[in-house]
């Protein structure tokens, strides 16, 4: 019998919805002001679940004095925070660095790369992706910019992953579904295979040989997944979009 649970699904992560009198009706405003405080709530203890545990990414809470756990409750509450300090901003950086590897992954058809980084359905898209662009012959340079904003972990959801009875060798028993929003400039330079530049130019050809394009601003919701008993890195697992305000409520 296995001792981790391979199978899960993904966590009930959801992207908080701004709320406002011009996109929802009163039942509405009320049905969603709800979602996004259940998000927050759910964020919360799964954040506390990992500051109890010291399981927090790229932070050790280990010598921390009882009067400073004190305050632990109201900083579980900071899961979207991007201040220096914030529990989650070591992860939203290796989530912007994991980012950054995989999309130069892609553009450089490595399919190792895209395993390294991606799980589930969403790895099976960005290896499509990677097959697709190697098969047209085209070469292509992924560069990226700058942070439009900064990137945040909007939602984040801590369980039970690692089922065994007895204690994992490495790391804890967690299993961690984190949702980032990614806002980015990014662009994307494509040749064909005798080198001809296919991208609209944003200048003249650079001493290296490239000709830069246009950078694109590209805002990201991916769900980002660890198990924590494994020394393996934060993956991506699946991508979600935003659903205009309302919609859901017109539909039904």
């Amino acid at each position: 019998m296995g001792t981790a649970n391979s199978g899960i699904a993904r966590k009930d992560v959801m992207i908080p919805a701004s709320v406002t009198w011009k996109n929802f009706t009163i039942k509405g405003i009320f049905k969603q002001l709800f979602k996004n405080r259940q998000n927050d709530l759910k964020s919360a203890i799964s954040l506390y679940v990992l500051a109890a545990s010291d399981a927090l990414p790229g932070i050790s809470l280990e010598k921390t004095r009882w009067w400073q756990k004190l305050l632990w409750p109201y900083k579980a509450f900071t899961t979207q925070s991007v201040k220096p300090g914030a529990w989650m901003k070591p992860l939203a950086q290796v989530t912007l660095e994991t980012y950054q590897k995989l999309n130069a992954a892609v553009a450089r058809h490595e399919e190792k790369g895209v395993k390294m980084y991606t799980t589930s359905e969403y790895q099976r898209h960005m290896l499509d992706l990677t097959r697709s662009r190697k098969r047209g012959g085209f070469s292509f340079i992924w560069r990226f910019h700058n942070e439009v904003q900064p990137t945040r972990i909007v939602s984040l959801r801590v369980t039970d992953g690692y089922l065994g009875s007895e204690t994992p060798r490495l790391g804890h028993r967690y299993l961690v579904h984190a949702l980032v929003r990614l806002d980015t400039e990014q662009s994307l330079e494509i040749y064909d295979m005798r080198g001809n530049v296919l991208h609209e130019p944003a200048g003249p050809k650079t001493e290296s040989g490239t000709t830069p394009a246009h950078p694109k601003r590209v805002t990201e919701y991916l769900v980002l997944e660890k198990r924590l008993w494994y020394n393996s890195p934060w993956v991506f697992r699946e991508q979600l979009w935003e659903i205009p305000p309302g919609v859901e409520e017109k539909k039904a």
